[in-house]
Formats: structure tokens, C-alpha cells, sequence
């Protein structure tokens, strides 16, 4: 009986092929089935990816029929650079997008940042001090509120906003330009190692770290690069932050950095709030009550499965070629 059972319901053992050509055949089979198997799987692929950009359209379509109000977030965080997401460029742009969108009421700027590149800073200053400059009833107010710091290029590019908020054990200032350069010219004599350089100009290898600096190549970078940055950043402080600051404090420009009081003290900012504070602030001076991230891309179902599909859309289209 058990064996009758076995029969029955047991799996059924193939006879394996005795030629080379029902070898063949074998694997031949095999193939075609796992290569149909394929092609359904990205015939499903397709047909959901459709499916889920036409939802994505559709909820797009619905979201742009809302009403809602809020407060448009933006992060400032990390090391200022072209590469840092969410800074420099891409900063200014989203900040862009901000103050045309009719929803946004506010624009909340969160910035914790040691500082950057004064490139990415200036870009950044710029953006928000064209808009600053605008009648207030003509556009939405600009608040920054400092988290564990702001420092040197981060307080350039957030310096034209309408409030500095910090809380009281924030970091504020490092109002002055760095440069850092290595010289292992008395280890290289030392280990009989020696480089030839071969320039167009006295100046090309200026920052070579295994040549010496002279005092006059020091003065020319002090005078040629370091200064002229350095004006230009006191000059934003100053247009930026006016009569606010102490001016007549020597330790204003030196690269000092302050807490939360002394930087109000000094005049770096406006008031003593934490971050919660000022939302709550916000939210009911304007009678709203949501925000928007406005430069960090949320998560939603739908860009989790288009991120998906995208890669199965490609491996499928790249079998797809004109003859």
C-alpha cells in the first residue's frame, strides 16, 4: 500500500538520457523554460512599472489640487563642499524652489555645519540675501536655527536671513579663511630623497610640500588669496548683520567662537530658541501646522518600487535594438 502511495503522490524519477543528443536535448529544454520564465518575469516587471507611474502621476495630480499650508525645511549640515548633498548649489536651488512655492509660508533653515568652502558659502549668501532684500510683505520670512554649530563658511551663507536663532549651547562664529598646506622638505633630506620640478613660472609650485616656502611666497598668498577671501567675508558679515554687530569688539573678525548669549552679545544672533521652539513659533503666528523638507527627497512607496523597476527596465530595454 505504501508503495502504491509512493507512486502515486512521489515525485517522478527521470530517466537519464543515454546519448549525447538527449544530453543535448535536455539542456536545450531547460534553457527554453528558464528563458521563457524570464521573459514573464520582465513582461510583469514592465506591466507593474506602469502601473506604478501612473499612480505616481495620478497622486501627483491629487496633491497638486491640495491646499495645505506649511513651513518650508531646509537642511544645512556637514562640511559646505560641491560634493556634501545638500549643500552649496544644491542648497541655493532648493532654497529657490522654496520661495516660489505658494504653499511654503516660511522657510525654516536648519544649520549645523563647521564650515566649507567659501565658493559653496558665497552661492548660498547670495540666494538668500537677493531675497531678504525684498519688502517683508512681499515675501516669506527667512529664519535660521542653529543646531550644535555654525561656523566660519556656514555663518557666511546663512548670515542674510531675517532671525539667527541659536540655542544656548550652540557654537557661532570662526569669522576668518584657513589655508593648510604640509612640507616634508627637511624629512625628504633626511631620508636622501630628492624631487625635480620643472615650472613655467616661479609661482606654479607655490604649495609644493617637499620645497621650502620663502617669506615672500608666504606674503604673496597672504596678500593674493588669503586677504581678499577674508575681506569678502567680514564685507558679507557687515551688509548682512549691520549695526547688529559689535564692530568695535577686536575679537568679532579673529575667528572666535562663540555660545549661544555671546554670540547674541556680539551679534551673530537674534535670540536664544531651540529648534522645537521656533517651529512652534512659526506654526502659530501662521496658522499652520505641517512641514515640508524641502531638500532631502522623502520616502514614499512608489519612488521605493520606480527605484526598482528602473533597473529591471533597463536590463529588459537594453535587449530591445532596431535591425
Amino acid at each position: 500500500m505504501i508503495k502504491k502511495l509512493k507512486s502515486m503522490f512521489g515525485r517522478k524519477k527521470e530517466d537519464k538520457p543515454k546519448t549525447l543528443a538527449g544530453v543535448a536535448n535536455k539542456y536545450a529544454d531547460n534553457y527554453m523554460r528558464l528563458l521563457a520564465m524570464e521573459k514573464v518575469t520582465k513582461t510583469g516587471l514592465m506591466v507593474g512599472a506602469l502601473v506604478v507611474g501612473l499612480l505616481t502621476y495620478t497622486g501627483n495630480e491629487l496633491n497638486a489640487g491640495k491646499t495645505n499650508d506649511y513651513i518650508s525645511v531646509l537642511e544645512l549640515k556637514g562640511d559646505i563642499t560641491s560634493e556634501n548633498k545638500g549643500t552649496g548649489y544644491i542648497f541655493a536651488g532648493a532654497f529657490r524652489d522654496a520661495v516660489e512655492d505658494k504653499h511654503s509660508k516660511a522657510i525654516l533653515i536648519h544649520a549645523n555645519s563647521p564650515g566649507g568652502s567659501p565658493v559653496q558659502a558665497e552661492m548660498v549668501y547670495k540666494m538668500i540675501k537677493s531675497y531678504t532684500d525684498k519688502p517683508e510683505d512681499e515675501r516669506q520670512q527667512v529664519i535660521v536655527s542653529v543646531m550644535d554649530s555654525c561656523a566660519s563658511a556656514c555663518l557666511y551663507s546663512i548670515a542674510a536671513a531675517d532671525k539667527i536663532y541659536a540655542h544656548g549651547n550652540s557654537l557661532l562664529g570662526s569669522i576668518g579663511v584657513r589655508m593648510d598646506s604640509w612640507n616634508f622638505k627637511e624629512l625628504s633630506d633626511r631620508l636622501g630623497i630628492s624631487r625635480t620640478t620643472i615650472t613655467s613660472g616661479t609661482n606654479k609650485a607655490l604649495m609644493d610640500p617637499f620645497m621650502e616656502m620663502s617669506d615672500e611666497q608666504r606674503e604673496q598668498l597672504v596678500d593674493k588669496i588669503v586677504s581678499p577671501l577674508y575681506r569678502n567675508f567680514v564685507n558679507a558679515m557687515k551688509s548682512a548683520r549691520g549695526d547688529k554687530l559689535k564692530e568695535n569688539d577686536p575679537l568679532l573678525f579673529s575667528g572666535m567662537m562663540w555660545t549661544g548669549q555671546e554670540a547674541i552679545d556680539i551679534g551673530l544672533a537674534d535670540g536664544i530658541k531651540t529648534s522645537l521652539e521656533v517651529e512652534a513659533e512659526l506654526y502659530e503666528s501662521l496658522g499652520v501646522d505641517e512641514k515640508k523638507y524641502a531638500n532631502e527627497k522623502s520616502f514614499s512607496l512608489a519612488s521605493l518600487l520606480t527605484s526598482s523597476m528602473e533597473s529591471a527596465l533597463r536590463s529588459t530595454m537594453s535587449e530591445i535594438s532596431l535591425h
